[in-house]
């Protein structure tokens, strides 16, 4: 079971969140301070905690897309969610995204 989804600007800014059950710590922001900002993306996943944490970048928009679960699951569909997350957040946010009008509020 899926416990959260993210996306975040590489900046830091959080776009949209939805949790699906209560999550310990912030896995996010600890991908975010030992992957991202360390430029060290290669893998796609990271384990934080009881958490697994994949991701996917979109570098043109800067956007990152997280999935959180627990890493004692074995969710294979989690890639496929995360492209199709992506394509429907730029496809519905298209032209904020490339405005960056999401920055100036």
């Amino acid at each position: 079971m899926i416990d959260e989804v993210t996306v975040v600007h590489k900046g830091g800014l959080v776009l949209w969140k939805h949790s699906y059950s209560k999550v310990k710590g912030n896995p996010v922001s600890q991908l975010i301070k030992t992957v991202i900002l360390e430029d060290r993306t290669g893998d796609g996943c990271f384990t934080h905690d009881t958490y697994k944490v994949e991701w996917l970048l979109e570098n043109e928009l800067e956007l990152i897309f997280v999935v959180v679960y627990q890493h004692l699951l074995a969710l294979n569909y989690i890639s496929d969610l995360l492209d199709a997350l992506k394509g429907a957040f730029v496809a519905r946010y298209n032209d904020a995204l490339v405005g960056r009008s999401f920055l100036n509020n």
